[in-house]
């Protein structure tokens, strides 16, 4: 299967296979219970980057939720582990990004580091249900550039920007 393969293809809620990468014990157990309600129960957990590896290493994971603050690195070590094409077994992992601040600058590194959701602590069932189906589901395609490979960071509305720094002829 081609990379581009992989990023498109859809899976049912209940087969999704997902990675929780969180310092915290209770918050790893809060989001398994939500999911376990959703009808998911295919759930890895990872206090942090180096046991994420491993995990990733051995499975076919589908989303990845990670936690902004780990111990000792952060999220966005993780994203751009996963995002390096290199040394990721599967760098189009749908990756979303949980935290309890989503400042400017936070939710502007998690985009550029290649985060296709952000989600805010704390969590309803609902809010995460839809960024694990937009993630999983309904993901935008990737783009490579020199300095950056992951999912195109412009957010597509019906209409289309309209204004007078529209491109033309795309």
């Amino acid at each position: 299967m081609s990379d581009d393969q992989q990023q498109n293809q859809s899976v049912e809620t209940a087969d999704l296979r997902i990675l929780i990468i969180d310092h915290s014990q209770e918050m790893r157990q809060l989001i398994r219970d939500m999911l376990a309600r959703m009808g998911i129960r295919r759930v890895s957990e990872a206090r942090g980057v180096e046991p994420a590896q491993e995990i990733i290493q051995e499975n076919r994971i589908h989303v990845v939720l990670v936690d902004w603050d780990l111990e000792p690195n952060t999220g966005l070590d993780v994203v751009k582990l996963l995002r390096d094409r290199d040394k990721s077994p599967n760098p189009f992992v749908p990756i979303i990004m949980l935290t309890g601040i989503a400042d400017k600058d936070r939710v502007l590194q998690s985009r550029d580091a290649g985060v296709n959701e952000f989600l805010l602590k704390p969590l309803s069932s609902k809010m995460l249900y839809d960024r694990i189906h937009a993630a999983a589901n309904a993901a935008r395609p990737f783009v490579e550039a020199k300095q950056y490979f992951g999912p195109d960071r412009r957010r597509k509305t019906p209409a289309g920007y309209q204004g007078p720094k529209r491109r033309t002829g795309d």
